[in-house]
């Protein structure tokens, strides 16, 4: 029996079963009181009707195992396969591997490319032996220190660094202790990493907020670091102020606690030569001001999160930068007026002074139609009108309070998306592009 008959068979043996499900017998007396005969040959017919659907099934069944098998042994045995894959020059498949690592993004980024079987099949052994040889492909590698373990935890990420060659690694720290403990009780083994990191993530499970002599620790063992990421544990103004030595950062993401404006300010007034992206997961307060074009010249994408923001500039200055691409604002309020009063808060007056030639991606919180129909008139003004806008709403980590819904953002501004209830994209986004941008050379 082929097995291609399978569907067919299953569709006849549906129909015929329906068919004895529906034929119509005397039921037999269960005790002795009188009762119309019973027809034995109905009940006959029957039987053998579901014995022959039972055997047909059972054929069918066999005919699946053995072609099974088939495809098996072929598999196992044919060899075009490998040869097809041995054709292929290995700097080709070491740009394939390249292309694949860099498109890693989220969370699957903070997991070791490791996961190639050793003895799967010898096409699978050919594409380890050049993964073996390609440097860059180890350069993500996790620390978890979140249990209680000693220091046999590194083994595994230590065979990736040796495997890393001379590539910079990108490292992931995850700790449910400070990371000043954590450089006290692993001081020697972090070294070891930090010798070729040019990307870390410290992830903490709890909000210890970092200390000047945690980012000290970090300038001093890895004096050119480009990625810096601080999760959970806030910043504190006094500790900001260490962040000035690290002027090689192209990417900084931190969240700020416990600050003063005059933190902000003294922030924003130093010249960050390289920093090309960062991001503000949370500040009490922001600052805006003129000069941010000579301060951070390099910057194409800024995002923050704060309860406040000033802008120090003139009414008839402009806030101008000729890199910045993408913009995220989002604060947790803003004014609205249900009979359509003015809305005049620092975050729209601040649309009115950007000069941003480049910009092409801005996520803002929105709590009216009044916001909505300032944020259209301002896409209509540019000479290059955005690309992407997002519109943040409730627990987004922006407008608390709000009057927006979808119906009114698709009339008003249908080009836009909201975000309710869930991370920016656009923020998620951007970080997501750090790891795939970054080129480990």
């Amino acid at each position: 029996m082929r097995f291609t008959r399978l569907p067919e068979l299953l569709s006849s043996m549906a129909e015929e079963l329906n068919d004895i499900a529906r034929t119509k017998y005397t039921n037999i007396p269960s005790s002795n009181t009188p009762a119309p005969l019973v027809d034995h040959g109905d009940i006959r017919c029957i039987i053998r009707r579901l014995s022959g659907a039972m055997l047909e099934l059972d054929d069918a069944l066999g005919a699946l195992l053995r072609f099974k098998s088939t495809l098996n042994d072929s598999f196992l045995h044919h060899t075009r396969l490998v040869s097809k894959i041995n054709d292929i020059p290995t700097e080709v498949m070491g740009s394939i591997f390249s292309h694949a690592a860099k498109r890693i993004t989220g969370d699957e980024a903070r997991t070791p490319i490791c996961s190639i079987e050793q003895n799967f099949t010898q096409v699978c052994k050919r594409w380890r032996e050049i993964a073996v040889a390609s440097p860059f492909l180890w350069n993500l590698i996790k620390l978890d220190f979140q249990e209680e373990k000693d220091e046999k935890i590194t083994q595994p990420s230590l065979e990736l660094l040796a495997r890393s060659g001379s590539v910079p690694v990108h490292l992931t720290i995850f700790t449910r202790s400070s990371f000043g403990f954590l450089r006290q009780e692993y001081g020697e083994i972090l070294d070891l990493f930090f010798k070729k990191c040019a990307s870390v993530e410290i992830v903490q499970s709890q909000n210890h907020p970092f200390e000047k002599s945690h980012i000290q620790g970090l300038i001093n063992s890895i004096p050119r670091l480009k990625i810096l990421t601080l999760t959970k544990g806030g910043v504190t103004g006094d500790t900001l102020q260490t962040f000035q030595n690290l002027q090689h950062l192209s990417r900084l993401r931190l969240r700020l606690i416990s600050l003063s404006m005059s933190d902000v300010e003294a922030f924003v007034s130093v010249r960050w030569g390289s920093l090309k992206s960062l991001i503000i997961d949370g500040t009490p307060a922001f600052l805006i001001k003129d000069t941010i074009n000579e301060k951070f010249p390099s910057l194409e994408a800024l995002f923050f999160h704060t309860d406040r923001i000033d802008v120090a500039i003139s009414p008839s200055s402009l806030v101008k930068h000729t890199k910045l691409r993408k913009l995220g604002i989002s604060v947790p309020y803003l004014e609205y007026s249900p009979l359509g009063r003015s809305t005049n808060t620092a975050t729209y007056r601040l649309l009115d002074q950007l000069d941003l030639p480049l910009l092409n991606t801005l996520a803002i919180s929105a709590a009216s139609s009044q916001h909505l129909d300032r944020l259209a008139q301002y896409d209509r003004d540019l000479a290059c009108p955005l690309e992407n806008i997002e519109i943040l709403i409730g627990s987004a980590g922006s407008a608390r309070v709000t009057m927006v819904d979808e119906s009114m953002v698709q009339s008003i501004l249908p080009k836009a998306i909201i975000t309710k209830g869930h991370p920016s994209r656009v923020l998620s986004d951007l970080y997501a592009e750090w790891l795939a941008e970054y080129t480990p050379y």
